[in-house]
């Protein structure tokens, strides 16, 4: 008995870096508990965790329509990692606010358990126990995670991975041994999950590159081999979600890419960026916005005093020395350039932001300080631990008194992690962060609606309101119906967005719906292949006076079509079934060539009486194979057609 408490006391005394951080990080995430709630808040809802039968058979394939309903080539293979690991807790018969709750918590531990194996690689000096402890706290109860919760798999991915992969990087530098070097490229296989951001992908290399100087200038010598090693296997490894990614991109009928690549699009979004916040790390453009964050009001009390003590004591007290370390100005240098970089165009040094703007691919970077904040948060918990270093406390009683105030003032001034404000319940005019999803959602699950199904009222936001209580990035429809999904957007979100034709073709039935006699309702959705189609009544068309289309609406359109029925209501979803669709396939007599969009193809359809193909050719005007003529219709729509000689 006697040994086994002897090994405990020297298991707790080695890890109790990981003890702590561990079990502190695990107390907060229960703050963010609710029972039979989910978290769905702003970019963060439960995507994968609710349904994931439905996708464990279809996302390892490149080529799929159960995500877009528009049978393209898809990204969905990155979110393997989250599918596999929703899975496994859904075949324990876990509630989906259950299987989210152990995500979330999973990966808030881990990104704590990352960061203290990164700084004890760093520095494997043991009697460093306090100022690691310290450094790791930092690195997951700050002010910044606060734009990243109610929590995102993707940034969290990101925490796990930059210290992660940093410290199996200098494992296998130092140490020269392929188990790091396979470790590492398994592990960067999380990679796939962060694509869904594609500069958290960029930002992760960049810190793996600074760890790369760090390595040169602490050892004196450049490990080729190493380096070439691990890049070859990690990338070998990855292949599996980069060649769909490439082949989603850059291949036939591709998904787009979407990003407002000037620099007045999301100046906006810089609008707080200044040194100042930059310092307490807090530039959210949103921070004063009380439905996002309602505690914001409470920094403006007393807390203001301590936010910025974390910078202070990470420069003041490491350039206290006379002779500061190389590693130490290596570190401040990339700080200030990072702080530099993250101010975008706000003034003074904008100018900076515009320089780095040439360099192609920048435009990635649309938000310069939510993404590089990542590292510069990595950057002080290592100076963290480097500043306990110069100051030298030997004493014991003073190093715990010192260590023990700097946690609790980190820990105060990020108050809303641990204490479940940062998932807000309680706001002037938007729905709590908290939803309770209806049962007669759970109930469509088992509805075996064949075909494609579109989805309306139009989602004139990524982030949609319902009259239950929720308010979030809507992926319910995607999440729960167990067919091909197409939805009805008024406006393109995020990163990428699909391909032309597929956003035109949605476009426009959005247009027949706000009254735009462009083409008839039904041959709008035949163009579309659906079979089915949800009216959504549980959507908020009032909010805030957006542009929704109001589902009553709808539903007297879709009474007034011959060929459209009333199938079924399941609670506040109503469903209707195309009941005499139209073939996309048939025989034709001839084949027309004529120049034009895809958009012409709905008119050229329509004056088409013969069963002949229109098929468009581009610079048709250069070639004379070809003659033209003109098409008028009856409402007097001018083409030119041109036909084979």
């Amino acid at each position: 008995m006697k040994q086994i408490i002897n090994y405990v006391k020297l298991f707790t005394l080695n890890k109790i870096e990981y003890i702590i951080v561990s079990l502190l990080s695990l107390a907060a995430t229960f703050s963010w508990l609710k029972v039979g709630y989910v978290i769905a808040n702003g970019d963060s809802f439960p995507f994968t965790m609710i349904n994931p039968d439905k996708w464990i058979n279809q996302i390892p394939f490149t080529w799929n329509n159960l995500f877009n309903g528009g049978g393209e080539p898809n990204f969905q293979i990155t979110y393997i990692v989250s599918v596999l690991f929703s899975y496994c807790l859904k075949s324990m018969s876990l509630p989906a606010y259950l299987i989210q709750f152990i995500i979330y918590s999973s990966l808030f531990i881990c990104q704590g358990l990352s960061i203290v194996y990164f700084l004890k690689v760093l520095f494997p000096d043991h009697k460093r126990s306090s100022s690691i402890i310290v450094g790791s706290i930092f690195y997951n109860f700050n002010v910044f995670l606060l734009y990243w919760i109610p929590p995102q798999v993707m940034a969290m991915l990101s925490m796990i991975l930059i210290p992660l992969l940093g410290g199996l990087l200098v494992k296998a530098y130092t140490t020269r041994k392929n188990i790091y070097i396979i470790l590492f490229s398994i592990i960067s296989i999380l990679l796939s999950g962060v694509f869904v951001n594609p500069p958290m992908i960029v930002i992760i290399l960049i810190f793996v590159l600074i760890i790369i100087g760090y390595l040169i200038i602490q050892l004196r010598r450049v490990e080729i081999k190493t380096l070439l090693k691990i890049a070859g296997l990690t990338l070998l490894i990855n292949l599996f979600w980069i060649i769909p990614v490439y082949m989603c991109l850059f291949t036939q009928g591709n998904t787009n890419v979407s990003a407002d690549v000037s620099l007045g699009g999301w100046d906006w979004s810089m609008v707080r960026n200044s040194f100042l916040n930059i310092f307490w790390l807090s530039t959210t453009f949103g921070w004063n916005e009380l439905d996002y964050y309602p505690y914001s009001i409470k920094y403006n009390s007393i807390i203001m005093l301590f936010v910025f003590i974390p910078t202070i004591f990470v420069f003041c007290i490491n350039l206290l020395k006379r002779k500061v370390q190389k590693i130490v100005i290596y570190f401040l240098t990339l700080l200030v350039l990072l702080f530099l970089i993250s101010k975008g165009i706000h003034q003074p040094f904008g100018f900076i932001y515009n320089l780095f703007q040439k360099i192609p691919g920048f435009w990635l970077f649309r938000e310069p300080a939510l993404k590089f904040f990542f590292i510069i948060i990595t950057i002080y918990s290592i100076l963290i631990v480097k500043a306990f270093e110069t100051i030298k406390i030997n004493r014991r009683d003073l190093k715990i008194f010192t260590s023990s105030a700097l946690i609790l003032i980190i820990l105060a001034i990020s108050f809303p992690i641990w204490n479940g404000e940062a998932i807000p319940d309680k706001k002037p005019n938007y729905p709590p962060a908290h939803a309770k999803i209806p049962e007669y959602w759970e109930d469509l699950k088992c509805e075996k609606l064949t075909g494609k199904v579109i989805v309306l009222p139009n989602n004139d936001f990524y982030q949609m309101p319902y009259t239950w209580g929720m308010y979030s990035a809507d992926f319910l429809s995607e999440e729960i119906i167990n067919s091909e999904v197409i939805k009805v957007n008024n406006n393109i979100e995020g990163y990428t967005y699909y391909s032309n034709n597929y956003f035109q073709a949605t476009n426009i039935v959005l247009q027949v719906l706000q009254g735009n006699k462009l083409i008839d309702f039904k041959k709008a959705i035949d163009n579309l292949g659906v079979n089915y189609l949800i009216v959504r009544k549980d959507i908020d068309f009032d909010f805030t006076d957006r542009p929704i289309i109001s589902p009553y609406k709808i539903e007297e359109l879709l009474k007034t079509i011959n060929g459209i029925d009333y199938y079924k209501s399941v609670g506040e979803i109503d469903i209707y079934r195309n009941t005499q669709p139209v073939s996309a396939i048939y025989a034709n007599n001839k084949a027309n060539f004529y120049k034009g969009d895809f958009f012409d193809n709905y008119y050229l359809k329509s004056i088409s009486d013969n069963g002949s193909v229109f098929i468009p050719y581009n610079n048709m005007e250069q070639n004379n194979s070809f003659t033209s003529e003109i098409i008028i219709n009856k409402n007097d729509d001018v083409f030119y057609k041109f036909t084979r000689k």
